[in-house]
């Protein structure tokens, strides 16, 4: 995963005062989602599978007081942020609605992601190397032992 910034607001002349000043920052991570047109091929049992469709992603709110936080080390060029998300399958609403699928199977798969990453030399952005975990309480078709 890459990153980069349009305007790069760690690059500005204010913020090199503020990297000298504060060289290391932590910070909370207060709002995340995204989706994913490519689904996955899930197991619903030994003979049957289903596509997910499209997959929602959002920030946890369930998530441990220590997730959903980061800090950013200026001197040594390096971020690292751990945040916890949900992903959510709406195409698994519809297979309930057609009666193909237990309702209790729907529910958001939960997720702690955390990655560190090297700051471009002019921070407008970042490369990310990351480790994703399945939390238990989520969807068993698309955590542990998923498709």
């Amino acid at each position: 995963m890459s990153m980069t910034a349009e305007s790069p607001l760690l690059g500005r002349e204010a913020g090199k005062a503020d990297r000298r000043r504060h060289p290391r920052v932590k910070f909370r991570v207060t709002s995340l989602w995204g989706f994913s047109r490519q689904g996955l091929s899930i197991r619903v049992n030994e003979n049957d599978g289903v596509d997910s469709g499209e997959i929602y992603s959002y920030l946890d709110p369930a998530a441990d007081w220590d997730s959903n936080i980061g800090e950013v080390d200026f001197e040594r060029g390096s971020l690292k942020v751990c945040y916890g998300f949900q992903l959510v399958c709406p195409r698994l609403l519809d297979l309930v609605a057609e009666g193909k699928l237990d309702s209790a199977l729907v529910i958001p798969m939960r997720v702690l992601n955390t990655e560190e990453c090297i700051l471009n030399s002019d921070f407008s952005g970042w490369q990310a190397k990351g480790v994703t975990e399945v939390l238990p309480g989520g969807n068993p078709l698309i955590g542990i032992g998923g498709g």
